[in-house]
């Protein structure tokens, strides 16, 4: 049935303060100031939720277990980026939301980049560019085609990402 009305507030609380320190991580990361113990603890957190007996807390882990993989691929924390997308496999099959195969993408993208394949990393995004795409998505494929020294289509990408930065704003609740 329903839940009490303060077990939703507690669940929201939790759920935001969770959202809360995948943006605090991301920050940390554009600031240079992440730690590989930030983000590894991070993905253990999620992979713990995942495995939850709660489907709903197991549902709310997985992008942020995709955005932790992210931030250790874009790290050099193979390793651990690889770990997680293993663990989102089954469950983004069996959910395959826009949202969460976008960010497999982006996660795969990343571990490309990471190996010096900036073709594949760019084969990978662009196969999920539909006009739906996430807008991250862009921002790492600038970054692929700057990789791959083709500066006219990282051109594109940039003005593309400025003028799309709106599109960014929708998704601030869903980021990890």
């Amino acid at each position: 049935g329903p839940r009490p009305v303060a077990s939703c507030t507690q669940a929201s609380s939790a759920m935001q303060a969770m959202a809360l320190r995948g943006e605090e991580l991301a920050l940390r990361d554009y600031l240079g100031s992440l730690q590989a113990p930030q983000w590894k603890d991070y993905v253990s957190l999620q992979a713990k939720r995942l495995a939850s007996s709660d489907p709903e807390e197991r549902s709310q882990a997985l992008f942020p277990l995709l955005a932790g993989a992210w931030l250790a691929a874009k790290n050099g924390d193979s390793q651990t980026a690889r770990r997680a997308l293993e663990l989102a496999k089954a469950p983004v099959l069996a959910r395959p939301e826009n949202l969460l195969l976008g960010m497999q993408a982006v996660v795969e993208a990343e571990l490309a980049l990471r190996a010096g394949d900036p073709a594949k990393a760019i084969a990978l995004l662009l196969a999920r560019h539909d006009g739906t795409e996430l807008y991250f998505s862009h921002a790492v494929l600038l970054r692929a085609y700057l990789a791959a020294k083709n500066y006219t289509a990282a051109l594109t990408e940039s003005n593309w990402l400025a003028h799309e930065r709106g599109r960014f704003a929708h998704l601030v609740d869903v980021l990890p």
